[in-house]
């Protein structure tokens, strides 16, 4: 199959070479946002060689030949919440250009924007696939997934997706979009929840003289529980979490008018550690 894949920071990259072994793949860059291939990406291949069999072209008419056009375009949050223009501003150059296609949204959306876009460009079908990757290891992440999750309502569209995915040995989850979208915002705060709580406990650990290190390996063992982030001391950072937990609670108390009090609560804890990291380097 013939994919397209716009948008070449870690996640577009990984999605593009992640595929490359069994479809043609067509790389576009259209804003120059991103370097072509993340230097995280390209530590994982096995062979520079690998690059060949991606084909980059530098016009969003090259992507009429695509059967499915994957969307991995940044969503900053701003002060405003979560900035989609870069998808909004792709989505208008491609109504312009194509008379249909299959648009999946890879990138991280608020909940509900995927079906604001079916309906504003209805010539297109429209389907949500969240990436769950880390910025070290995308590739490895891309080819050996949890599970896999597609949100839509057009069935032909879905059994492409389903298609382009049938070599992958993992759970295959089917929803509508707005079920997608909230699955990815669910899946990392949850991470930014769990650090915030450990950061907690190793606070409240220092302060009753406990081994906070001990304590975490201890509790690590629990398999409902696991090892990630429980290692306090740290804030959370990367490019997701800060993004996604700061942009979800913007967007839960300015377009659902509720408060949600947990979100707010880890993002204040983690604002606490940043500025002791901070204030630590100083020294």
């Amino acid at each position: 199959m013939k994919i397209a894949v716009v948008g070449w920071g870690y996640v577009g990259a990984s999605t593009g070479l992640g595929f490359k072994d069994h479809h043609e793949i067509i790389a576009y860059d259209p804003y120059k946002l991103t370097a072509l291939y993340s230097i995280n990406v390209l530590r994982e291949l096995p062979a520079m060689s690998e690059l060949v069999k991606i084909q980059q072209v530098y016009d969003v008419a090259d992507l009429r030949e695509a059967e499915i056009i994957f969307v991995c375009l940044p969503t900053p949050t701003t002060e405003n919440g979560v900035d989609v223009s870069y998808i909004d501003k792709l989505l208008d150059d491609l109504n312009k250009s194509l008379d249909k296609g299959v648009v999946i949204i890879r990138s991280t959306t608020p909940p509900g924007t995927v079906k604001k876009y079916q309906e504003k460009y209805p010539k297109f079908q429209f389907l949500h696939n969240p990436e769950f990757l880390r910025e070290r290891t995308p590739v490895s992440d891309f080819l050996n997934p949890d599970r896999i999750i597609i949100g839509g309502a057009h069935e032909d569209a879905i059994k492409k997706a389903m298609d382009v995915y049938k070599t992958f040995d993992c759970p295959k989850i089917v929803t509508d979009s707005t079920t997608s979208e909230m699955i990815k915002y669910a899946s990392n705060i949850f991470l930014a929840n769990k650090i915030s709580y450990f950061n907690e406990m190793h606070k409240i650990a220092q302060i009753v003289g406990a081994d906070s290190k001990k304590m975490s390996e201890a509790v690590a063992l629990d398999r409902r529980i696991g090892h990630y982030g429980v290692y306090g001391s740290r804030p959370y950072g990367g490019s997701c979490l800060p993004k996604d937990t700061d942009g979800f609670i913007y967007f839960v108390e300015n377009n659902l008018k509720h408060t949600p009090h947990l979100l707010k609560a880890v993002k204040h804890i983690n604002d606490i550690f940043k500025q002791e990291a901070e204030e630590e380097k100083k020294k």
